[in-house]
């Protein structure tokens, strides 16, 4: 955002973790799915590449690593979780497959307002999606459509 580059923000986040020793993090990068030109397999080589490059040996590429705890990561020192989804036909070559199996999401295109997000997060609450699950991260969206000087 502002103008940074994906490679740039690869590199604050390895920064931040070379600092930060007791922390992980996990990025995630998803299609766009209103410039759907981009995806091509030349691209997503050229996208993971970055990934590897900015995140080095900081990047955990095990997809057993979902279900170990946190002080197993940082023994390992893969600290960087990067889930991609990528497109059909392109081959995943690092960091962790995004898919509903691995990444549990809260976005749903009904969502509109902060009524709406606040609707979803009782919903998890209630339903009981908020618990841990072995292998599976969940993300709660906080983003609504729109420019945020829309709001």
């Amino acid at each position: 955002v502002c103008g940074a580059t994906l490679a740039s923000a690869l590199a604050e986040v390895a920064d931040f973790l070379r600092e930060s020793t007791a922390e992980v993090v996990a990025v995630l990068i998803k299609r766009d799915w209103e410039h759907r030109y981009f995806d091509t397999t030349e691209n997503w080589t050229a996208v993971q590449g970055l990934v590897r490059s900015g995140l080095g040996d900081l990047l955990c590429d095990d997809m057993r690593a979902l279900e170990l705890p946190l002080s197993e990561l940082h023994r390992r020192g893969q600290r960087a979780l990067a889930l991609l989804e990528v497109p059909p036909g392109v081959e995943l070559t690092c960091g962790l497959p995004m898919t509903p199996s691995t990444l549990e999401k809260s976005w749903r295109p009904d969502t509109k307002t902060v009524e709406d997000m606040l609707r979803q997060l009782a919903d998890w609450r209630s339903t009981g999606r908020l618990v841990p699950m072995a292998g599976r991260l969940k993300f709660l969206e906080v983003a609504l459509p729109g420019r945020p000087a829309a709001l």
